[in-house]
């Protein structure tokens, strides 16, 4: 187990693991660690996200946007620079909120506009138009996104299969039967949104009970996810979602290969015992939880004792031995991590793991 310390300023951006196109931010492309260093550049900053091509982006407190990393495809707003440090984006405004796959970036700005570039769009940021003032803004693993009005209404504009939304831009349009939502999360091909009174509605493809109805078959409106308590919070992984309550319990359904659920299960293939959770299954071993967050295939839980950790991810440097089970690629329960008590915020991806000092 690595030990580490945090004692850079809070804001500040650590980082570890590979930097194979300059994601860890320090001007070059050698310096694969496990060691925690410090990215130079902005701060303090309040949200880093890091997509499967391995481009960071962080959000600062003064709402400007930065990232650094993977560029092939213009993933940093400016097609024309390799960046290696932290770059700033060309976005007039504060940015509120972001979310990226390898290609295509989308973010939110404080006046209710979403900016996008990529694949299909703009190579540096422009106005999505066409759409209502937005509070929020999610995409699936494969790059159906979806938007939250501020009135609580839900906006997507690509088009789909299973109501989920696919890869040609399209007229943005509301999608059906939701309102009075405060919250959206997506995961592979299934999209959930929260609504006020506690329910979370799901649609999208069901392969591997991804949208928690006790079906494998599509879910093609969006439909109430039974057996839950009231919910106060959700996120996704890429494979299955988590969903926080009043009292502080976390909930998850969708696949548990990678111990994703964490509930002990130890599956080596879809079809085992423990791989699947057709309906929502409460995450033992976990004292009250203030706030979480899923990556990959990863989830992360804060809590007036610590950190616990589960899944697979760069985290597994910082969680004791007897956490794993050996012949199984991840940690199974919720772990406590050390050596990383002062972390505001973690984000795993690209090889990295991402962390802002508290």
């Amino acid at each position: 187990m690595a030990q580490a310390s945090l004692p850079a300023p809070a804001g500040s951006v650590l980082v570890s693991g590979e930097n194979t196109v300059g994601q860890r931010g320090n001007g070059g492309t050698n310096q694969d660690s496990s060691m925690i260093t410090q990215v130079p550049g902005p701060g303090p900053i309040v949200q880093i996200e890091a997509n499967l091509s391995n481009t960071v982006y962080a959000i600062a407190a003064d709402g400007s946007l930065w990232s650094w990393g993977d560029n092939s495809r213009g993933q940093t707003g400016d097609p024309t620079n390799s960046e290696l440090s932290p770059v700033r984006v060309p976005i007039p405004g504060r940015v509120t909120d972001l979310d990226s796959t390898t290609s295509i970036t989308f973010a939110l700005t404080d006046d209710g506009s979403v900016w996008a570039w990529g694949q299909g769009y703009e190579p540096t940021p422009a106005v999505v138009p066409g759409l209502p003032a937005i509070s929020q803004i999610a995409m699936e693993t494969l790059g159906g996104v979806f938007a939250l009005a501020t009135d609580g209404s839900v906006w997507t504009w690509w088009d789909g299969v299973y109501g989920m939304t696919r890869p040609t831009p399209a007229q943005p349009h509301q999608v059906a039967g939701l309102s009075d939502i405060k919250e959206l999360a997506v995961e592979y091909y299934a999209a959930f949104a929260l609504d006020h009174d506690g329910k979370v509605w799901g649609w999208g493809s069901n392969d591997n009970g991804y949208v928690g109805t006790d079906t494998t078959e599509p879910i093609v409106v969006p439909t109430v996810v039974p057996d839950l308590p009231p919910i106060v919070s959700i996120t996704g992984s890429t494979i299955s979602l988590l969903a926080l309550d009043e009292t502080g319990r976390l909930w998850c359904w969708g696949f548990n290969l990678f111990g994703m659920c964490g509930t002990g299960a130890t599956p080596s293939g879809p079809a085992d015992e423990g791989a699947t959770y057709l309906e929502p299954v409460q995450v033992p071993k976990l004292p009250a939880v203030d706030r979480f967050m899923a990556q990959t295939q990863q989830a992360i839980a804060f809590s007036a004792d610590g950190i616990y950790v589960w899944g697979n991810g760069m985290f597994m440097n910082y969680v004791d031995d007897s956490a794993f089970v050996k012949g199984f690629s991840g940690v199974p329960s919720p772990a406590l991590l050390h050596g990383l008590d002062g972390a505001a915020y973690i984000s795993d991806g690209g090889g990295n793991l991402l962390i802002i000092a508290g």
